[in-house]
């Protein structure tokens, strides 16, 4: 199975990589700066937790012996989260009106990814 994390962490390091040019030789402002650097470093950490988890054989799809998988089609979860962690990263820069309000979608997101990898699991359970 291939996983998302090249393109991650390529994507990752093409944002630091241009931060490092914006702060060098355009002169970017501290603010962009940060939030580019801190998108990168995310992006980069999470294709390079991908890829391991992937090596140690712990990731999704949830097989079967026989080859059954269970693939979503779309994860409102993964969105919110997504969405929850950029809030946290900017609300950490601009103040508490984004910060709490983005720790608040984290939790539902991570909640929401839980429930879909217990019921992933019930399914294949039940299929056995």
């Amino acid at each position: 199975m291939r996983t998302g994390a090249l393109p991650l962490m390529l994507w990752g390091l093409g944002l630091v990589v241009v931060v490092v040019l914006g702060v060098t030789v355009w002169d970017l402002s501290a603010l962009p700066a940060d939030l580019l650097a801190a998108a990168g470093v995310a992006a980069m950490l999470t294709g390079a937790g991908s890829w391991l988890s992937t090596r140690a054989g712990r990731t999704p799809p949830l097989e079967e012996p026989e080859g059954t998988e269970v693939l979503p089609r779309t994860s409102l979860a993964t969105v919110a989260l997504a969405c929850g962690l950029t809030l946290v990263v900017v609300g950490l820069a601009l103040g508490q009106a984004l910060l709490w309000p983005g720790v608040g979608v984290v939790a539902l997101g991570a909640g929401g990814l839980l429930r879909e990898r217990l019921a992933a699991r019930r399914l294949l359970e039940g299929r056995r």
